[in-house]
């Protein structure tokens, strides 16, 4: 039902997503919040996913305290039904960046990347026994060189991929202690 009224809200897309056209999406950015505040805004995001071929894996990339992490220990459950981690591209992945470690606790902390899951299936709802995911959980200690370089590594890939960041659009202002510009705030957002 919140997946629906974030199609249907007048804050969301106004309709439900059309047939996949021939269009591939590199990237979007959805919420890390839940569903009942946020359901129109995941909605604009997975519409695009939606009318968008279907690529060999989406990479759903949130945030941790620290570290960088993957989940290669098996599938996700989902209200639609088991969501399936592309265990052999993250072994990959592990080696070629050796910094991304296999690592569970993570993903037992922070639930962000399992609030994408459900929409991401319903979206690809027809494609649903295709869909093959990554879930990385990057930490705040990571450098700005450590992620061009991971960027790089994933670029140098032949492989079809569309990442999906999660992100907290509302933590800007000192009481957030998040204050990266004050001049111009809307322009710079």
């Amino acid at each position: 039902k919140q997946i629906n009224q974030g199609f249907t809200s007048e804050l969301g897309p106004g309709d439900f997503p059309t047939k996949p056209k021939e269009k591939s999406v590199k990237a979007v950015i959805a919420p890390a919040y839940s569903y009942d505040k946020a359901s129109p805004i995941f909605a604009w995001a997975y519409k695009e996913i939606a009318e968008a071929v279907l690529p060999e894996v989406y990479i759903i990339i949130g945030s941790c305290e620290k570290g960088f992490n993957t989940y290669l220990f098996g599938d996700w459950d989902s209200p639609f039904g088991a969501g399936t981690v592309d265990i052999e591209f993250g072994r990959q992945l592990v080696k070629l960046f050796p910094s991304l470690k296999n690592n569970i606790e993570p993903f037992l902390q922070d639930k962000i990347i399992e609030l994408q899951l459900p929409f991401l299936q319903f979206a690809k709802i027809s494609s649903l026994d295709k869909i093959k995911f990554l879930p990385i959980l990057i930490g705040a200690d990571l450098s700005y060189e450590q992620l061009i370089e991971f960027s790089r590594v994933i670029g140098a890939l032949e492989k079809k991929i569309s990442i999906i960041i999660c992100g907290n659009f509302t933590s800007y202002g000192r009481k957030f202690n998040n204050l990266p510009f004050i001049h111009n705030i809307k322009e710079n957002l």
